[in-house]
């Protein structure tokens, strides 16, 4: 459930739009903990030792209910093109991060599918707006940047039950000895020009989106639930980004 009335959307802060998440009976804010479910059957007919199988559930759409207010965050007056900017920027093609004051460090990705105004006569009031979740899950950020001189080492706890796959942005500093490796993941790199790996997607790319998967011998980085260790060497910088699922 969230307290702060301030959050970020597809990377823009609701201050942008001084819109914020209002309050309404009891004064209980937005519930926004995405309720986790799963549907268990059985497809056997042993009655004493039956067969289960665990389907998930698409996630509950949930409603963020959003006012328009001025300076002071008072209740501020609604105009068509108020409207249209706001509206913009909620309606996007596909599920955006959304982030809350309250959890800074975790993402919910969300897609609105509805949104309906609930004002005044005088244009004054909020918009309900409902969103889809992309899963039942939060997902916790994760980034940490090495500068490589030889040999250097660092481990990643994977808080989740998930096997996730980072993102590496690699870079070489030396034009002679310009391969980076990453436990069995060997990178021969070209100097000025940064890589970026997706260990999910299985794509290696420059900086201008070009594909460098020739760089790369295709022995793709994971993330098991728990300690990784990570054993680097090279001379340059690298930056692994991932996202581990939570349920808040």
């Amino acid at each position: 459930m969230f307290i702060s009335d301030k959050f970020m959307f597809n990377g823009v802060s609701c201050d942008e739009y001084n819109v914020r998440l209002v309050y309404f009976e009891n004064n209980i804010v937005n519930d926004m903990k995405i309720p986790f479910s799963v549907s268990v059957n059985s497809d056997s007919k042993d009655g004493i030792y039956p067969v289960y199988k665990e389907e998930t559930n698409i996630p509950d759409q949930v409603i963020l209910n959003l006012a328009y207010v001025d300076e002071t965050d008072n209740l501020a007056t609604f105009s068509n093109e108020i409207f249209k900017r706001i509206k913009t920027w909620l309606i996007t093609d596909s599920f955006a991060p959304f982030i809350t004051e309250d959890y800074p460090d975790y993402v919910l990705y969300l897609k609105c599918v509805k949104i309906q105004d609930k004002l005044t006569f005088g244009n004054q009031g909020f918009l309900e707006v409902t969103f889809q979740p992309y899963t039942h899950y939060f997902y916790k950020q994760f980034e940490t940047v090495i500068l490589l001189s030889g040999d250097n080492a660092t481990t990643i706890e994977n808080i989740s039950r998930e096997v996730c796959y980072p993102i590496i942005t690699a870079e070489t500093t030396d034009d002679i000895i310009n391969t980076i490796e990453i436990n069995d993941m060997t990178l021969k790199l070209q100097l000025n020009e940064p890589v970026s790996v997706d260990n999910k997607m299985l794509t290696v790319l420059n900086a201008n989106g070009e594909n460098r998967l020739s760089y790369c011998n295709r022995k793709w980085i994971k993330l098991l639930p728990g300690s990784n260790n990570l054993k680097l060497y090279g001379y340059g910088k690298v930056k692994i980004k991932a996202e581990f699922p939570v349920i808040l």
